[in-house]
């Protein structure tokens, strides 16, 4: 659900080229892959391939260890 939302955010904010980092590598890889999943899962990562293509172009989905990402992960 976070991917999805992000999609849908930076695309209202009409930002440029950007590369989406994520540290669930089981999202990245879903999101990756041509395998069809008939799970709720599947049908989340369907919807951001979907709007993916439609409003993206010059973009990336990667997988990113999170202890390599410490300051998204850091508790204020």
């Amino acid at each position: 659900m976070g991917l999805l939302s992000v999609l849908h955010w930076i695309h209202e904010l009409q930002l440029g080229p950007t590369d989406f980092e994520l540290d669930s590598k089981k999202v990245v890889d879903n999101f990756n892959s041509s395998i069809h999943d008939n799970t709720e899962f599947g049908a989340i990562i369907n919807d951001c391939r979907s709007l993916f293509r439609q409003l993206y172009e010059n973009f990336s989905v990667e997988f990113v260890r999170r202890q390599a990402n410490e300051v998204a992960h850091e508790s204020v």
